[in-house]
């Protein structure tokens, strides 16, 4: 195009020479202006790939170190977790989301974990600004339960409760085995050097290993100074293997 316009511009002489020119520079202005105008289309079209990138990015380091979002927001009584955990336990993507997500969550969690987790969770425990820390079992679609520790953080709401938990469960199935491994092979060598093991009722093959496992601490206190007393009639032997 420019050389078009310079070519009528050199073909015409004389009087109309003026009028070329300030067509010349009427048509530069025409077309800085929509250079200008596609300029800042094409820049409003281009997809925002660093942005996606980053996000992408964040979600796969999380999944890939096993690490999920968890975000419980009381007020609303919504529960919404990572779609990659509920894929990792074999459960569709959206199992714990949603207005049922608190529901299928809890579901999910072991019975023997369901009161305590409540508990923490609790708005009203759960002070603004205090890290929430537990650890509990979820079941996966094949029954099995696997280990997940809560790591989050409480945020203000209405009145001093707390308008919204939010943070990360991460998978440390791994670690409780290893953690119960080490903790009977502990009982066993004390077993060999000939002691009783009185255990309290925990999860984990410690309960197989103790020769009497006892729910409440302060009766073990009691059943284990009876072992030990003279004056007591209390035989470790006849005990062995039960559970209180």
């Amino acid at each position: 195009a420019w050389l078009l316009f310079s070519a009528i511009a050199i073909a015409n002489t004389g009087e109309r020479a003026g009028f070329h020119a300030a067509a010349l520079v009427g048509v530069s202005a025409l077309v800085a202006v929509l250079t200008a105008v596609v300029a800042v289309y094409a820049a409003g079209q281009r997809p925002a790939r660093p942005q996606h990138d980053e996000e992408d990015r964040r979600s796969l380091a999380l999944s890939g170190a096993q690490h999920f979002v968890w975000d419980w927001r009381p007020e609303d009584d919504r529960l919404d977790v990572s779609s990659d955990l509920a894929v990792a336990l074999g459960h569709a993507p959206g199992q714990f989301t949603g207005r049922n997500g608190s529901y299928e969550f809890l579901r999910a969690i072991h019975p023997d974990d369901q009161t305590a987790y409540a508990e923490v969770i609790d708005p009203a425990e759960a002070k603004p600004g205090r890290m929430v820390e537990h650890e509990f079992r979820l079941r996966d679609a094949a029954g099995e339960y696997h280990w997940y520790a809560l790591r989050a953080r409480a945020v203000p709401g209405a009145a001093e409760a707390s308008g919204r938990l939010i943070g990360t469960l991460t998978d440390i199935t791994r670690t409780k085995s290893m953690e119960d491994k080490l903790i009977t092979e502990a009982v066993r060598d004390i077993q060999l050097q000939g002691l009783k093991v009185i255990a309290l009722n925990m999860v984990g093959s410690v309960r197989d290993a103790a020769d009497l496992v006892v729910t409440d601490p302060l009766q073990a206190g009691v059943m284990a100074v009876m072992a030990m007393a003279d004056t007591a009639r209390f035989d470790m032997e006849r005990q062995r293997g039960r559970q209180y």
